[in-house]
């Protein structure tokens, strides 16, 4: 008897001890994630429209004018406006991130709260990775959904409050809890806050709280009418607002205005939202071969209606977070965030109910899935994490030229756009739109924005080569940068202590740069515009960004002001690596 109990106690405690390790795999992957979000994240500098939420502050008279004037999203310009005046940049990323986070740790529990099951099982982490990577890897804008922070507030934060409002009304609703005062006061303010994130989070909320009427009207008649009012109270603050009439009557809409609505739906259906819903394709392609799977696991098994209700109401939600936008004169990929997030949730759906038949088909297939996933998330991230970490340098740059100009009495400073290295994809990177709030923040009149043509932050970030040769008349080549880094993309930089327009001949219109590699006779063309350069601390800057993984056997650099109407070069300059391997400058003949 006594060796019964004992082999009992010992069974008990290795099922807690199981219980407790699957729960804290979990945590433990939900940590990681965290840390490689904000990894990223605290690279990304101030931009875009973050100066000008920062300069609203938190003035409700200043918000109340907002809301008057341009937009009806009070809970996500307040939290921009929040985070940016309060916390310092470590701070606030890091709590963007955590809402990153935690915003993927939702999307993969709300299936298991629909199902009234145990939010975590042993295998619950890897559809946690497939859920994040997924995210990562097919998000319609990456950069301005989740790391700029203005747009992380629009797109990311919105997210979080719809998943707290359909986690605690599914909660009540398959419990068959019906709400007390307290219960129903958080579920009214959960469905404000659901209801008022955006114009089309909002609606598409409203949508699925009625989506839910025909399985729980019975039991649950309270907790959804509170979440039908509540919901639509928020959203009615956003689409009624004064300012989105008033932005809507901006001139630059006045052709859209002005199109007949028939063509509106047919350029809404046919162009906007194909191209919109291409943006995620691999997400499709990881929902269908789950959808298979579970067809198979499944077959000859009696189906609960939830297995496939759920799954079919967020594809539904999904599409309507789209539709929605017939009415709207845009549609960024940005804004598509909302129906990036319920087809998200459609994945979740599938892929819980794969871990809880606990099949080896199932498991394997998740794990295929996830390896998928991984071989794009792993490039992928690498790509984002230099570019982001480049623009942080390049952001010093950016500001110690407006500082500059400052001090030396100009109201007007010329900044170098943005540049970013290669990234997987063009959606990756964050709003690179030039606020006229930044001129305000900084104090002087004017910023003339320049584009360039090469990676500047290796300016800062690499050793110059001396060369300090003069090339005409006083004009020096003084230092030249040769950045190679492992994501097969190598810059090269030309550094000159004056102004080369003003040694120019007349019709020279090309600075040409043929760089020879590994000793072969061919050449990689690098040639700008010579108005193409930056000016910098007093020097100024000619270069070109390449992705080309040789310049590592660079053996010649071959430069000089071309005429293309003439055809000619009025300089030719050589830079040769001599013996010891140090650039030296010849003459080319």
């Amino acid at each position: 008897m006594q060796e019964f109990e004992h082999k009992g106690e010992k069974k008990t405690m290795d099922k807690r001890l199981g219980k407790i390790d699957e729960k804290w795999l979990f945590i433990i992957n939900a940590i990681i994630i965290y840390i490689l979000v904000y990894f990223v994240a605290y690279q990304v500098p101030m931009h875009s429209d973050d100066y000008t939420y920062l300069i609203k502050g938190l003035s409700l008279q200043s918000h109340i004018d907002h809301y008057l004037t341009w937009s009806g999203r009070v809970i996500t310009d307040y939290t921009a406006s929040i985070l940016l005046n309060v916390f310092s940049k470590p701070v606030y990323m890091a709590i963007n991130s955590a809402v990153f986070a935690f915003v993927i740790i939702m999307i993969t529990v709300i299936p298991n709260i629909i199902n009234g099951k145990k939010l975590i099982n042993k295998h619950s982490s890897i559809l946690l990775w497939i859920i994040f990577m997924l995210y990562w890897v097919a998000n319609p804008n990456l950069g301005q959904t989740s790391f700029w922070l203005v747009g992380s507030a629009n797109y990311l934060w919105p997210l979080m409050w719809a998943s707290l409002y359909i986690s605690y009304l599914m909660y009540l609703l398959v419990n068959d809890h019906n709400p007390g005062i307290v219960q129903g006061i958080l579920l009214f303010i959960l469905g404000i806050f659901a209801g008022l994130t955006n114009e089309a989070l909002g609606i598409t909320v409203v949508a699925f709280t009625l989506f839910l009427i025909p399985l729980f009207w019975k039991k649950g008649i309270k907790a959804l009418a509170i979440s039908l009012i509540s919901t639509g109270i928020g959203y009615a603050i956003v689409f009624f607002s004064p300012g989105n009439d008033s932005r809507l009557h901006n001139d630059s809409f006045k052709s859209w205005r002005e199109m007949p609505f028939a063509e509106k739906i047919m350029n809404h259906f046919f162009q906007r939202i194909p191209e919109a819903l291409g943006e995620f394709y691999l997400l499709y392609l990881i929902l269908i071969l789950m959808l298979i799977i579970t067809l198979w696991t499944q077959s000859g098994k009696k189906t609960d209606i939830n297995t496939v209700w759920f799954p079919l109401v967020f594809i539904l939600m999904s599409l309507c977070a789209v539709v929605v936008f017939v009415i709207s004169p845009g549609m960024p990929p940005r804004s598509v965030n909302s129906s990036f997030y319920f087809a998200l949730l459609a994945v979740s759906y599938i892929g819980n109910q794969l871990l809880y038949s606990e099949t080896k088909t199932a498991v394997f297939s998740l794990c295929a899935a996830g390896l998928i996933c991984l071989s794009y998330f792993v490039p992928s991230y690498a790509f984002v994490h230099y570019a982001y970490k480049q623009t942080a340098v390049q952001a010093d740059i950016r500001i110690d030229n407006i500082l500059d100009a400052k001090d030396k009495g100009s109201d007007t400073a010329v900044v170098p756009n943005w540049y970013f290295t290669r990234l997987a994809r063009d959606a990756d990177k964050f709003d690179t739109y030039a606020a006229h709030r930044m001129t305000q923040y900084y104090g002087i009149d004017y910023i003339d924005w320049k584009d360039t043509t090469f990676n500047y932050a290796v300016i800062r970030t690499s050793e110059p080569i001396s060369v300090n040769k003069e090339i005409k008349d006083g004009l020096t080549l003084t230092n030249v940068y040769v950045k190679i880094n492992s994501l097969f993309e190598q810059t090269i930089v030309l550094e000159f202590d004056k102004p080369v327009l003003d040694y120019i001949e007349d019709g020279d219109r090309v600075f040409y740069m043929h760089l020879y590699v590994d000793w072969r006779h061919d050449y990689i063309i690098a040639d700008v515009d010579l108005d193409d350069f930056i000016e910098i601390d007093g020097k100024y800057y000619y270069g070109r960004t390449v992705l080309n993984p040789s310049l590592k056997k660079l053996e010649k650099i071959n430069f000089g002001f071309y005429n293309p109407g003439e055809q000619t070069s009025s300089v030719e300059c050589s830079l040769v690596y001599d013996r010891s391997g140090r650039l030296k400058l010849e003459d080319p003949n």
